[in-house]
């Protein structure tokens, strides 16, 4: 195989099977490598990609840094289910996902911050996401290095790992943590939900209410919870909805800091984590969670370790990095 050719396998492979890359060079080859000499060539770049992560990221980092003009950095990570083989059956294990962007400050056509460029990562499951969240820290690093920042944030859903995550990694020292504002009003919407009846029109209007002054009032989250255990008490002690209730008193009163809307769209960040959930779905779910795919951690990683660097825009530097090391061998 060419390196022309195997470039266009490993490329193709980051949204496709081999059997499938096998079909489209069969139309644009007048000679197609067979699917075993795709995948043969996938675990070759894959590999490589995670073998000599430091050498591809230093290449990524000189000719392709995250760089944009923009006053905030955003780090952010999450996890999401994939189909793993087991020794008897297919398993379900969260992979990890991170991103680390660059937003602009918003603007007279603005209401948010607009996303101007970002990096990402992703790992099959490993505990606590430790090797996912050492790549956004070693990128929140290098990218502080080359340009500051007026505010550098930590923006997530509400698992308290993740924050205890973030807190131990010096390189997120004084950054500013924000609870993704979908996720806090998922919890809101349910405790609306358990209040006033599931989809009645006072849940709605109690919801939309407090949703709205979360984001525009900064004492909203004291009235918030003010509110909450006043219907708390009405609510049957072991109830399902007295449960719902209590547990989203407990979820805003751990996140009391990380949930002041009003203040933080007055500084100009941005309070919904979309990016990273977006960044899920192209990196993880579109290729890994197709109807019957099960996946082994090593096969797994390979791809992912091809498609954010695709979905990046950063696969010229890491193919060179490919090819150089495979001149000098």
């Amino acid at each position: 195989m060419t390196p022309d050719v195997e470039e266009m396998v490993a490329f193709a492979s980051s949204a496709m099977l081999p059997g499938e890359v096998e079909a489209f060079l069969k139309k644009t080859l007048p000679v197609a490598p067979s699917a075993t000499a795709i995948k043969r060539a996938i675990g070759d770049v894959g590999d490589f990609l995670e073998d000599h992560k430091d050498e591809v990221e230093k290449r990524i980092a000189d000719e392709a840094p995250l760089d944009a003009e923009g006053p905030t950095l955003v780090a952010s990570w999450d996890g999401v289910m994939v189909p793993l083989r087991g020794s008897a059956e297919t398993k379900w294990k969260e992979a990890a996902v991170g991103r680390v962007a660059i937003y602009s400050e918003p603007g007279k056509d603005d209401e948010r911050p607009r996303l101007l460029d970002s990096r990402c990562f992703a790992r099959m499951s490993e505990p606590k996401m430790k090797t996912l969240i050492g790549e956004v820290a070693a990128a929140v690093a290098d990218v502080t290095s080359r340009q500051s920042f007026a505010r550098v944030v930590v923006l997530c859903d509400g698992k308290e790992s993740i924050w205890k995550a973030a807190e131990k990694c010096a390189e997120l020292k004084g950054a500013t943590f924000i609870l993704d504002f979908y996720h806090a009003s998922e919890s809101l919407g349910g405790a609306a939900n358990a209040i006033f009846g599931e989809g009645t029109d006072k849940a709605r209007k109690w919801f939309e209410k407090h949703r709205e002054r979360l984001q525009l009032d900064e004492d909203a989250l004291p009235k918030l919870l003010r509110a909450l255990r006043r219907h708390l008490t009405k609510l049957r002690s072991g109830s399902k909805a007295h449960k719902v209730v209590r547990r989203a008193i407990a979820h805003f009163k751990n996140n009391r800091k990380r949930m002041l809307y009003a203040q933080f769209i007055a500084d100009g960040l941005p309070i919904g984590s979309g990016h990273i959930e977006s960044a899920a779905k192209f990196l993880v779910t579109q290729r890994l969670k197709r109807s019957g795919m099960s996946w082994s951690s090593a096969g797994g990683q390979r791809i992912l370790n091809i498609r954010a660097r695709v979905k990046e825009r950063r696969w010229d530097s890491a193919w060179g990095a490919y090819l150089d090391a495979r001149a000098a061998a």
